[in-house]
């Protein structure tokens, strides 16, 4: 990310989630989340191109993820070029003006499992591949949830491959660089049994052999897990490397409810 853009989520019927440009104190879009509660709402701060990394100012693109009360949601931002609507005139003062508004765009992922009836209580976004935004090759990466039922779900952001170019490779002309965006959609990779009961929170220490990843529970247990990366991940995205039985220890501890590292998620080794 790029720190130019805040999300503000609000406790209104819907749960209507805002974006602001927070330096002019100004909202650029907004959109209804759900009727239930939502525990978290958050940037992707890997799957997006910032106006630093853009070819062009319309293709600033963000991806966002939304969990709470059997709710699970893929967000996409975006900029798109108003419609050319009403007389000569009008449309010849809209296309003087090339003006962009931002759209905001949501849909409920699904596992199509038992899972579906689960709370999704945390999140934690892993960066596989950084891309090349300058010849059109989006940055990919997996987001990590955990539920209500102990069990870590593991989704990618699906991309969109823009129709304009499509349309030139078939034509057989010298293909532009392909705009980078993001469908406001989810699949689900795989799931990790982990908890006994709901997971609390979940965090990501990357380095460059994969990561560390550990999650926490009522259980009372936090559990160190190696984050996998390669070809192997699709398959087994997380190997268990160390349990801590807080509820063995002589600390006199409850069951853990968050984790931080020293060390920020997003930073370098």
């Amino acid at each position: 990310g790029d720190g130019k853009l805040l999300l503000v989520l609000a406790e209104d019927t819907n749960q209507t989630a805002s974006i602001w440009d927070w330096r002019r104190g100004s909202m650029l879009v907004s959109l209804k989340a759900t009727t239930q509660p939502v525990f978290c709402m958050r940037f992707n701060p890997h799957l997006c191109v910032p106006e630093s990394q853009a070819p062009d100012p319309d293709q600033v693109t963000y991806t966002l993820v939304s969990c709470g009360v059997r709710h699970l949601k893929f967000w996409t931002l975006y900029k798109e070029k108003e419609e050319e609507k009403g007389d000569r005139y009008t449309v010849a003062a809209q296309a003087a003006s090339n003006r962009s508004d931002w759209k905001l765009e949501a849909n409920v992922a699904s596992t199509g499992r038992a899972t579906d009836h689960a709370d999704i209580t945390c999140m934690a976004f892993i960066l596989d591949s950084e891309g090349d935004t300058k010849i059109g090759v989006p940055p990919s990466g997996r987001i990590f949830t955990g539920t209500s039922n102990g069990a870590i779900l593991v989704w990618i952001q699906l991309e969109e491959l823009a129709d304009d170019l499509t349309a030139m490779y078939q034509q057989g002309g010298m293909a532009p660089v392909p705009q980078i965006r993001w469908q406001a959609k989810g699949r689900l990779i795989t799931s990790v049994a982990a908890h006994d009961g709901p997971i609390y929170d979940i965090t990501y220490l990357p380095d460059h052999l994969g990561g560390i990843m550990t999650t926490c529970g009522r259980d009372g247990r936090i559990m160190i897990w190696t984050v996998v990366a390669g070809k192997e991940r699709k398959r087994t995205p997380l190997r268990l490397q160390q349990t801590v039985e807080l509820s063995s220890t002589t600390a006199g501890l409850g069951p853990p409810r968050s984790l931080c590292w020293t060390k920020q998620s997003g930073g370098d080794d």
